[in-house]
């Protein structure tokens, strides 16, 4: 009995493993051969896909599937299996990447056993925006019609998709058709991305989708040269006023139904308001046209409107103040006031004190002897002196000086 048990226990781990290895591939063989194959197309889905990256437009299917099923168990169909292929792991934003294909079946009852293929090459494109303008392309003009230029809002909009095809994209492209009826164009038009060529380019998405584009449509039009008539609102700062208003063009030619230009005789601005300024305004404005007329070149006018302080004159009367007199001389006076004209910004003018201003008489070096001088007035900054009545003073300086040495002035004769 125990030579029995030490035959049996001999080499017993490598005995075991056999077992097991002929166990396995038993099991292999009878999988083997109740194996099926399942030869319709499975489409391969792609699973954590990072947000900056585009996927090709076409993922490749698992075309073949070989499975174990338990016996007298349902057939497999498409919806039996999912393949799937996961980019979590993915290090690449661009180009070619291999990646396993992953089957696994929904019905416990299936067990897929191998598929082609087992791997797949996604070719990855980085995502990207870009800002393109909208250009409008319009179908041909119906005869006896004219069209003005269209006008697309937003003028520019936002592309987004893989930055090869991006770097293609220049224009979005607004396709629009002038009915026979002559109506004007004013609809929310699709927007297609496009290359240099007028080729479009796809998968981009294009933000917003639709323009809204707005076209004037006219018939037997008649054009007119007009001159532009800026329109001004409002009143300037108290104490300022216009001075003069200028135009970067004085003239605009329109174009219209004859019925739409009839009398016009001028184009008018928008409103300019200067209301409260004190200063110098540029702005470009629009130009306010009846309905069935357009302004065949640029739609707005540059305008400059001058803005100056208002200016006045005011009359003080004022003593006379003597400067530069010298000790031993007298100096006699014709006339003791004087009346001074000033003139300068009313503002200034306004706040100026009559009862502090006085007349200067310039006798510095001036010897003895009878002299016109012409008083001049001590003035704020902005005014200046505009007139004075008399013209001059007479001023005799005699060699007779005051008592104390300070130069003597003798007093005005009284009036008669």
């Amino acid at each position: 009995m125990n030579r029995l048990l030490g035959i049996v226990l001999h080499n017993w781990p490598l005995k075991l493993a056999a077992v097991g290895l002929a166990s396995l591939l038993y099991g292999g063989l009878v999988l083997t051969q109740d194996a099926q194959v399942f030869a319709s197309a499975v489409p391969i889905a792609v699973v954590n896909t990072p947000a900056d990256v585009v996927l090709p437009p076409n993922v490749e299917a698992v075309s073949s599937i070989r499975y174990f099923a338990r016996a007298g168990g349902d057939r497999p169909s498409t919806s039996t299996f999912r393949a799937t292929i996961d980019l979590r792991n993915v290090s690449a934003r661009t180009g070619a990447v291999q990646v396993d294909v992953q089957v696994e079946s929904v019905n416990p009852d299936i067990t897929p056993l191998s598929w082609e293929p087992r791997f797949v090459t996604l070719d990855l494109d980085a995502l990207d925006t870009k800002i393109v303008r909208v250009r409008v392309e319009r179908g041909p003009i119906p005869d006896g019609f004219t069209v003005g230029d269209p006008v697309a809002d937003p003028a520019n909009v936002e592309v987004v998709g893989p930055a090869s095809i991006l770097a293609q994209i220049v224009e979005a492209r607004a396709d629009i058709l002038v009915q026979p009826s002559g109506i004007d164009v004013a609809q929310d038009v699709p927007l297609v991305p496009i290359d240099a060529l007028g080729n479009v380019r796809s998968p981009v998405k294009v933000r917003p989708a639709t323009a809204r584009i707005v076209m004037r449509v006219f018939s037997d039009l008649g054009s007119r040269s007009l001159p532009v008539n800026p329109i001004v609102t409002g009143a300037a700062a108290p104490g300022y006023r216009i001075d003069s208003i200028m135009l970067d063009r004085v003239s605009v030619t329109v174009e219209g139904d004859p019925d739409a230009l009839g009398d016009l005789d001028r184009a008018d601005t928008e409103p300019i308001s200067v209301a409260g300024l004190s200063s110098d305004f540029t702005s470009e404005v629009g130009l306010t046209l009846p309905p069935g007329v357009v302004a065949l070149d640029d739609q707005t006018v540059r305008v400059t409107v001058r803005i100056r302080p208002e200016t006045g004159t005011r009359t003080f009367e004022m003593g006379l103040v003597l400067v530069g007199g010298r000790t031993g001389l007298a100096y006699d006076f014709a006339v003791r006031e004087v009346l001074i004209t000033v003139g300068g910004p009313r503002t200034v003018l306004d706040a100026l004190d009559g009862s502090t201003l006085v007349a200067r008489l310039e006798v510095t070096d001036l010897e003895p002897g009878t002299y016109d001088l012409v008083p001049t007035a001590e003035l704020p900054e902005g005014l200046t002196q505009t007139a004075v009545d008399p013209p001059s003073v007479r001023v005799t300086i005699s060699g007779t000086g005051g008592p104390s040495g300070e130069p003597s002035v003798d007093p005005a004769p009284a009036p008669s």
